[in-house]
């Protein structure tokens, strides 16, 4: 699975025994928020990544199960059987992944261990536009308070 959708397929690949024709693209923010797949897919719960879940009505899936990939940080397409792919999967893979999540967790620990952060306005009001990335319409507006001491 290509993290960028706009790329096409050049020939028929079979995958899960379907046929996927040429010009075929996998929404992965779809797919990231398919109750299928999650329950609440629209709920902030990272803890949902450290059980297993599981829906029978989906054929062939495998379900979530953080034990297929022991000492993982993050969870990945082999934990999900392929249901959540933030940086794709396979050999089409972003060979960034595993640099650019401990970058982000690096950098949001300093952040969040100097500074206090509330958002300005409400989470509703914040408005997401997909691509091969996900980020905001109009930023994300913060008031940060220096700490005065570190916890």
């Amino acid at each position: 699975v290509d993290p960028f959708p706009w790329n096409t397929m050049l020939v028929i690949d079979i995958m899960v025994g379907l046929e996927q024709p040429i010009l075929t693209a996998i929404v992965v923010y779809n797919l990231h928020r398919s109750p299928y797949f999650w329950d609440r897919p629209d709920d902030f719960e990272p803890e949902r990544f450290l059980v297993q879940n599981k829906n029978e009505e989906i054929e062939g899936w495998a379900g979530f199960d953080p034990s297929r990939s022991p000492g993982a940080l993050y969870p990945n397409e082999i934990i999900s059987d392929f249901a959540f792919l933030p940086f794709g999967g396979g050999p089409r893979k972003c060979v960034g992944d595993q640099f650019a999540l401990m970058e982000s967790t690096v950098a949001l620990t300093m952040l969040l261990q100097n500074f206090d952060v509330k958002l300005k306005g409400t989470p509703e009001s914040v408005e997401l536009v997909t691509g091969a990335t996900i980020h905001t319409k109009n930023g994300l507006w913060c008031n940060l308070r220096k700490r005065s001491s570190v916890h």
